[in-house]
């Protein structure tokens, strides 16, 4: 379900309470009209988890099956309610929520055979912006300086992405489809590999490989030594997406059939199989540990598998229409999800639980700081916990294509339309 409307973090602590009078549903049901009851009492809460906490009260809840709740974000005569959400109680957490955005929700019963019964009126959450000083002590976290590194100017890199020992940076060339290694010290160009519409970069392993699957085939390419190999054979040609174990002797394939596959890469076969994971599989990451795989779906589940013998733990259902990015934070209990249209996700792995939802950009490797695009040019820091931006960067390579975190918050590769650069930032953490 597509949601529209949707800028940033909510700001904590505003409340909107309407006191209502129900309204019985246009189609046709058990309760005429003159008979139907009402919806006393919605209300909508802000909270600072961000979310939206909506209560309800009826005088005939015995009627009621379950109650979907509808949102829309646009306050007209005709908003354009699309259904959000559903619950048997008469309480419901709206996680899906942003900076900048008024939010407008109403709640329809629905009977036990089906039936829509009555509806409540509106009640409406107004979210502001928290945007906090860019300099000074009283920002959690401020950008001190960004110093570039080096600079290569021969074009444009998307999907940039630094390998785990911080050596090597690749990206995929747009100019002649082909994927470039650069040396992360000096920028040189180590390799340019023939790259197609049918080729998925798969993720870098810890010693410096590059998975990069082809039809029928997953190739490594090992930095150190510039070479590539053929290193498994018989794959399903709809491979998307990849994770290395830390050992670097196995990588876990996704495909679009919804299949997980772990290969032992050193042997070429297949150690397991995990048959349906739902949907499309669009992202895989393991935790810290290696004892959990979590799975990004296209349908927006999140999967996570126990990698012992490889059952399902529990599958999350996100509100989000397509998951292209999960990632365990480092040194927590904490998985970060990323939606196709950028919504950025933290989960508690104890509680499953969403605790933080972020507007669009990318997350630092801590899980503190947030880079998004302010414009074409310029990329700024915020502070995910409070949403108060902690600095600016130019980068100066024209219009910006693509960005990504190093192992750290220290550094940051940029792509733009006039080459690709590593930066090295310095961030003061407030107490």
């Amino acid at each position: 379900m597509k949601r529209v409307g949707r800028n940033r973090l909510a700001n904590p602590f505003a409340v909107a309470v309407l006191v209502l009078a129900g309204q019985a549903c246009d189609e046709p049901g058990p309760l005429s009209p003159a008979s139907a009851p009402s919806f006393s009492r919605l209300n909508a809460t802000i909270l600072d988890q961000p979310a939206v906490r909506l209560t309800w009260d009826t005088d005939r809840d015995d009627l009621a099956d379950r109650y979907e709740i509808e949102r829309a974000v646009t306050d007209s005569a005709e908003p354009g309610f699309m259904v959000h959400g559903q619950t048997s109680e008469t309480i419901w957490f709206d996680h899906a929520v942003t900076w900048t955005t008024t939010y407008i929700y109403r709640v329809l019963a629905i009977g036990p055979g089906g039936q829509r019964l009555f509806y409540s009126d509106r009640a409406t959450a107004a979210i502001g912006v928290n945007r906090g000083p860019t300099t000074g002590g009283t920002a959690p976290v401020n950008l001190e300086s960004g110093t570039r590194t080096w600079i290569d100017p021969n074009g444009d890199l998307g999907s940039v992405q630094m390998d785990p020992g911080q050596s090597f940076v690749a990206g995929v060339s747009s100019e002649d489809n082909r994927l470039v290694v650069l040396d992360a010290a000096t920028g040189n160009r180590q390799a340019e590999i023939p790259f197609s519409l049918s080729t998925w970069f798969l993720g870098w392993s810890s010693d410096g490989r590059l998975a990069i699957s082809n039809v029928g085939t997953i190739d490594v390419y090992d930095a150190a030594s510039g070479t590539t190999t053929t290193a498994l054979t018989g794959v399903p040609s709809e491979t998307r997406t990849g994770a290395w174990l830390r050992s670097d002797t196995h990588l876990a394939a996704g495909y679009e059939s919804g299949k997980v596959r772990i290969w032992n890469v050193g042997a070429g076969t297949v150690s397991a199989t995990i048959d349906d994971a739902g949907s499309a599989v669009r992202s895989l990451a393991y935790s810290d540990n290696q004892q959990l795989l979590a799975a990004g779906l296209a349908n927006g589940d999140l999967v996570i598998y126990d990698t012992v013998n490889w059952t399902k733990v529990t599958t999350i259902p996100t509100l989000d229409d397509e998951l292209e990015l999960v990632r365990w934070l480092t040194g927590t209990t904490q998985l970060a999800t990323r939606s196709d249209d950028g919504i950025v996700r933290v989960w508690d792995s104890q509680s499953w639980q969403a605790v933080r939802t972020i507007n669009q950009g990318k997350l630092s490797p801590y899980g503190t700081l947030l880079a998004t695009r302010a414009d074409s040019f310029t990329l700024e820091f915020w502070h995910a916990g409070t949403g108060i931006m902690s600095g600016r960067l130019e980068p100066d390579i024209g219009a910006i294509r693509s960005y990504a975190w190093g192992v750290t918050e220290q550094n940051l590769v940029v792509s733009g339309v006039d080459g690709t650069s590593l930066w090295e930032l310095t961030f003061n953490y407030n107490p």
